[in-house]
């Protein structure tokens, strides 16, 4: 299976001064592996999930919608493409200990990086070449050569230092992958960041969730009206309620108002009785010998 995970991000609405202006919409994207469909390559059995949460919360989710189409107990090896994240590479723990997890630098970001260090573009596309053979560490030398001689840009250094952290995921051998840019700006952003759209935190989550799931062709849980309802439509339904029990004379909880002590279990009178059913009566009170 090939797994491709990357966050993109969108604005939100109403933020105070000094506070985040923009929210991370984590995404993933699984499938068997690509087709060729004319001139493209699409991907089979694709399954995404994207939501604005913590990674703790992401992966599990995400790898219960991977469930929802893959056999996980028959599952071998995953690919696993990402842009170098932190949060993004922990996906792989999320899977069943037997499963192999190759990790994958998506080449995009590699590509993309070489290229800023220089302003001549030649040299960058030199540096590419080399890694996309297999020289991982000769890129890495000739990058810190460039640096030293006054060659590269103000952040070359960072570039250099993430290329030798990712080493281990850099051009390594298996599926293509790659599609998850694309991915984030079709699905996600296309919908999100259009201008001036912006978002709360909870919607933003919830549309991702929403466009994920009808992306995958899986099923959206319906709206309830109770879920659905704005505060004030709340305010004003609990109102109705508070009002109609008032009428009838109920508390808030719905039930009869207390009064009284309570239950009493009943009393018969002997007045008229025979002396003998008086004093039985006395006795079993015990107020025998009191005078009654």
């Amino acid at each position: 299976m090939c797994v491709e995970a990357d966050g993109t991000w969108v604005a939100l609405q109403g933020t105070a001064p000094g506070e985040p202006s923009k929210v991370e919409i984590e995404a993933m994207a699984a499938y068997s592996g690509k087709v060729a469909r004319g001139r493209k390559a699409a991907r089979e059995h694709c399954v995404r999930h994207g939501c604005a949460c913590a990674p703790g919360e992401f992966w599990p989710e995400a790898v219960a919608a991977i469930g929802s189409e893959f056999d996980l107990s028959a599952l071998e090896r995953v690919h696993l493409g990402t842009d170098g994240e932190g949060w993004c590479k922990r996906g792989g723990a999320y899977f069943p200990l037997r499963v192999e997890v190759v990790g994958h630098l998506d080449p995009f970001h590699v590509d993309r990086a070489l290229l800023s260090c220089f302003d001549d573009a030649a040299m960058g596309r030199r540096l590419v070449e080399v890694v996309n053979d297999g020289g991982r560490e000769a890129a890495a030398a000739l990058l810190e050569a460039c640096i030293d001689m006054g060659l590269a840009r103000k952040g070359a250094p960072r570039v250099l230092a993430c290329l030798r952290r990712n080493a281990g995921l850099i051009a390594v051998d298996g599926p293509s992958l790659g599609t998850m840019e694309s991915e984030n700006q079709h699905l996600y952003k296309s919908r999100m960041a259009s201008v001036p759209c912006a978002w709360s935190r909870p919607g933003a989550s919830h549309m991702a969730r929403l466009r994920s799931r009808r992306a995958s062709g899986r099923a959206v849980p319906p709206r309830t009206r109770a879920g659905s309802a704005t505060p004030l439509r709340r305010r004003r339904d609990e109102g109705r309620e508070t009002a109609a029990l008032d009428r009838r004379g109920l508390s808030a909880t719905g039930c009869p108002p207390r009064v009284g002590s309570g239950y009493e279990p009943p009393r018969a009178s002997v007045a008229s009785s025979s002396g003998e059913v008086r004093y039985a009566a006395a006795v079993d009170s015990g107020m025998a010998g009191t005078g009654w």
